[in-house]
């Protein structure tokens, strides 16, 4: 939510107005040119200005101080040591060179060193990196500006961005880059020195497209939930008010709307931004009507633990147990096939495909009247051919199916070995045999941006003899562009181009350079070809959802859960991915398991509510109601999830619903999961409240102890 703590704007220039700035980005001039032009004052404006606070008045001791800064400065210059009196916390850095001049750059602070990326000298915009470090082992040593080598696919030279720091990364997300101006997220990983660019899945379900390229916006990242958060600055043609999330496990761009009775700041640009705890902190910034503010913000991030669903999933996989289908990958290049375990409830929920391939596999097997030996020896074990694909390439596929993950490269785009992006395109190829339309569109978007001049000639090889079509269309258009074509074609790699391909390629650049359309030097401007794709593009939590609700007869369920008179279909996999209490069942009990109790301790769960609770552990639903919460919220703690998200969510649906009717069912749930913040807050709410709650009869029914803390609660508040 957020919440204005103050809200005055002060200053009330007559200059141009902030939308007039958007237009010079186009020109590739920098807006903050502007800002400093309406910073000029009069000497009685000046007066004005001191008297409202908004100017530094500078006092004889800050004078003092510049004055001795100035004789630092001139010592530095002749790389001398400065003596130990002038090395204080603002002025004594002995510095022997320094980065060109620059304003409206990127500043960030890692391993105690501080690095600047890029800025505006004041005739072009820069993208080049400087570090120097902000502790040394002796106050003699002269502290350095080293220029930092940066490898990988840069950011365009920009200005007036912001950059944030995570883990070992920093991120860039656009600026004022004139003609090249662009809404990409740069990371720059700090150990290598290198950058590569972010990978986004803005054309699947549920995720939304990057924001609108800008510049004067903030970004600042939340370590906890591992997220970038983008707020406000200058798009095309107003400001922002907007507040964008980047996730960094999903890779995926979101907006996150205002909490309802939120205090929305107004659209801004050169505003501050800084993250405090589990909140962001907005300060000022220009509006559009040109007046700067001095009003500020507080944004609550979102506390709840994160989804484990994929992670849960994911070691399910990885710890090879309960296997009940095996796929015999390869053989068709004379080497000897792998043996590669899955489930058949997960599998069949992501791929049609394999649905039908394990059902024929699964009827065959019946009609032979041979059970295939399994892992324990009992129950019978399905078998399916893979011959036309590597073990590598399924794998790839199988580890997306359990978790949406293509591989961890896929989360860049950096420059790819002519091995990767061979093999890249051989999963490309499977996920279109089998139907992974979701996979299909992460790789071609991997492919496609990870093309540069160096391995764009084995990229085209590639996609031409795997009948890529789409590759190979924006191979050709890359090769093709002016700004690289010289270059390309000029390289040895060139040379082993079959010879159609040689010709399609000269014939283009020929029809380029013959039409009266000048083609863009920036080659980041080839759009993909790759299509949208099939419209269905179904991810884990879509697919799971929907083997969930599939018809018992149809969707490989093959375990009963039970609560007094209630029984629903299950999957035993699905629910050992989720549960450690169920894994531990399945992994100690006969194969031939049919039916398990899912009761929490003494409380018997009615129909509604143990479908609430599949629906958590298949597809990681948390839309509780507090009649669902109150009865969901001691499951974590007897069915041993991975983490606490689902009380989490249960506690926060109770405590804005609880009431004298419900309080005291509340405490005892509490009491028994040792929910000591959730049971404070109960007993403050019984103590308020103690007039209704008195007069209920499961006060009556309530054990020795807990009447003990109700009567402690009262004493505390009352006496």
């Amino acid at each position: 939510m957020i919440t204005s703590t103050t809200h005055t704007g002060l200053g009330n220039s007559k200059a141009a107005a902030v939308t007039a700035q958007c237009r010079q980005q186009q020109a590739g001039k920098p807006a903050n040119s502007q800002l400093t032009r309406m910073n000029r004052s009069t000497p009685d404006q000046t007066k004005i200005l001191q008297q409202k606070g908004l100017k530094w008045i500078q006092t004889p001791d800050q004078l003092q101080q510049q004055q001795q800064l100035q004789q630092q400065v001139q010592l530095q210059q002749l790389q001398v040591p400065l003596p130990q009196a002038h090395h204080d916390a603002h002025a004594g850095l002995g510095v022997s060179h320094r980065p060109p001049v620059r304003s409206a750059h990127g500043a960030a602070v890692y391993d105690s060193k501080m690095w600047i990326f890029a800025g505006y000298d004041g005739n072009k915009r820069l993208n080049d990196m400087w570090m120097i470090p902000l502790e040394s082992s002796s106050a003699d040593v002269v502290v350095k500006w080293t220029e930092v080598q940066q490898s990988g696919t840069h950011p365009p030279t920009c200005c007036n961005f912001p950059v944030a720091v995570l883990g070992d990364s920093m991120f860039v997300f656009s600026g004022q880059s004139g003609a090249h101006i662009t809404n990409h997220l740069f990371q720059f990983r700090f150990p290598e020195r290198r950058w590569v660019r972010v990978i986004t899945q803005q054309l699947l379900p549920g995720t939304c497209a990057p924001p609108a390229r800008r510049y004067g916006h903030s970004m600042v990242a939340h370590e906890k939930n591992n997220m970038l958060y983008v707020f406000g600055g200058c798009t095309a043609d107003n400001l922002s008010q907007d507040l964008h999330c980047f996730d960094l496990q999903t890779c995926s761009w979101s907006v996150i709307p205002a909490a309802a009775g939120s205090q929305v700041p107004i659209g801004r640009v050169f505003h501050s931004a800084a993250v405090v705890g589990d909140a962001m902190y907005v300060f000022g910034g220009t509006g559009a009507d040109n007046t700067r503010h001095s009003d500020m913000y507080r944004f609550q991030f979102d506390t709840h633990p994160r989804s484990s669903l994929q992670d849960d999933f994911l070691h399910l996989l990885q710890s090879g147990e309960l296997f009940d289908v095996f796929f015999l990958v390869g053989g068709a290049d004379g080497k000897a096939a792998q043996r590669i375990g899955a489930h058949s409830a997960v599998l069949s929920a992501r791929s049609s495909v394999l649905r039908a391939r394990i059902l024929q596999a699964s009827e065959r097997l019946r009609a032979e009247g041979a059970a295939g030996a399994s892992a324990d020896g009992e129950r019978p074990l399905v078998e399916v051919s893979m011959p036309d694909f590597t073990p590598e390439v399924f794998r790839i596929a199988l580890v997306f199916m359990y978790s949406d993950r293509l591989v961890p490269r896929a989360h860049t785009l950096g420059h790819l070995t002519t091995s990767e992006m061979g093999l890249l395109m051989d999963v490309y190829k499977l996920a279109t045999e089998l139907r992974l339309a979701l996979l299909e569109r992460l790789t071609a978007s991997l492919i496609e941006g990870s093309v540069d001049r160096t391995n764009v000639i084995f990229a085209l090889n590639c996609a031409h003899a795997h009948n890529l079509s789409f590759a190979k269309e924006y191979c050709l258009r890359y090769v093709t562009k002016e700004a690289n074509y010289r270059e390309i074609v000029m390289s040895p790699a060139f040379e082993s181009l079959d010879r159609p391909l040689m010709v399609e390629i000269i014939r283009r650049q020929q029809a380029a350079s013959g039409s009266s359309r000048a083609p863009s030097p920036d080659s980041a401007d080839i759009s993909p070809s790759h299509s949208a794709g099939p419209a269905h593009c179904g991810t884990l939590v879509t697919d799971l959802n929907q083997l969930l609700e599939s018809k018992p007869d149809c969707a490989f369920f093959d375990i009963t859960v039970s609560c007094g008179d209630v029984s629903l279909p299950a999957h035993r996999a699905v629910l050992a991915a989720r549960s450690g209490f169920f894994a531990a069942l399945f992994r100690n009990s006969p194969p031939d398991l049919t039916d398990i109790s899912a009761a929490i301790g003494d409380i018997m769960l009615t129909k509604s509510v143990l479908k609430a609770l599949l629906r958590f552990i298949y597809h990681d639903d948390v839309d509780m109601q507090p009649e669902l919460a109150l009865y969901l919220f001691s499951a974590p703690h007897y069915f041993s999830f991975s983490n606490s998200r689902l009380q989490s969510f249960c506690r926060e649906s109770l405590e804005t619903s609880i009431s004298a009717a419900n309080v005291l069912a509340v405490l005892e749930s509490a009491d028994k999961i040792k929910a000591a913040e959730m049971k404070r807050h109960a007993l403050s709410i019984i103590s308020t409240e103690f007039a209704n709650v008195v007069r209920l009869d499961a006060l009556r029914r309530l054990e020795k102890p807990l009447l003990l803390d109700i009567l402690e609660a009262l004493g505390e508040t009352r006496f």
